[in-house]
C-alpha cells in the first residue's frame, strides 16, 4: 500500500481537523484530541507543540489553558 504521508503527518492532519471542528476561538486540551482522534497522548502533545511552532496553533498556559487554532481554517491547505 502506498502512503503519501508519514504517520506523524497523518496524526498532525487529524489534530488540525479536530481543532477546526471545535467552536471558532475555543480552546481544547490534548486529552480531548486523544479521545476523539485515537492518537496516543505523548505523541499528541509532541504533534501539538510542532503545530504551535509552525504557527497553526497557539498554546495557553495555566488554569483554563490549552490550545487554540491560530489561523482561519479555510487558509490551511495540504
Amino acid at each position: 500500500m502506498f502512503k503519501l504521508y508519514s504517520k506523524g503527518c497523518q496524526h498532525a492532519i487529524r489534530a488540525l481537523a479536530y481543532a477546526h471542528l471545535e467552536r471558532e476561538g475555543a480552546r481544547f486540551q490534548p486529552k480531548e484530541v486523544c479521545k476523539r482522534t485515537g492518537i496516543p497522548e505523548p505523541f499528541t502533545r509532541k504533534i501539538l507543540q510542532s503545530l504551535v511552532q509552525g504557527g497553526f496553533l497557539v498554546a495557553h498556559r495555566g488554569p483554563g489553558g490549552g490550545y487554540q487554532l491560530a489561523v482561519r481554517p479555510e487558509t490551511v491547505t495540504l
